[in-house]
């Protein structure tokens, strides 16, 4: 290999170190849950109520020719309404979880109660690029 050529490599190799050893390391972890309180919301709901009774219809007189007799059919029908009932029902949507990590206190959004734990993501920057590790909830929740 030409000098040259031995330099230019030395020189992307170690460039590239560098460049590696700037980046932010993330690695997963969990974070003490400290506090969950639920998060209500009110909605008003509409059940439909089904309501029947049956009526008297005018009876109808039938004639059997064969016997020469006269009958008398009683009718009825069923009639329904439906109307509705309104309620207000109070609906927990989520959480605010305040959760420690690492001697700091952070506060999130949940859906779910996330139990005596939650996991997080750790991100760790250079002292000088970002001061403090930031965190991002994941998703799954195991309890």
């Amino acid at each position: 290999m030409a000098p040259q050529r031995k330099i230019l490599a030395a020189t992307l190799l170690s460039a590239a170190c560098c460049t590696m050893a700037a980046q932010a390391a993330t690695y997963p972890a969990y974070a003490e849950v400290l506090e969950a309180k639920k998060i209500v919301q009110q909605k008003q709901t509409r059940t439909p109520v089904k309501r029947c009774t049956w009526e008297q219809l005018p009876s109808r007189v039938r004639y059997e020719h064969r016997y020469g007799e006269r009958r008398v059919i009683e009718r009825r029908a069923k009639r329904c309404r439906t109307s509705y009932q309104s309620r207000t029902v109070n609906e927990v949507t989520g959480y605010d979880v305040t959760l420690r990590y690492n001697g700091e206190t952070f506060t999130r959004r949940t859906l779910t109660h996330p139990g005596t734990r939650i996991p997080i993501t750790v991100e760790v920057q250079p002292h000088h690029e970002h001061p403090a590790p930031r965190f991002s909830t994941r998703s799954d929740n195991p309890t």
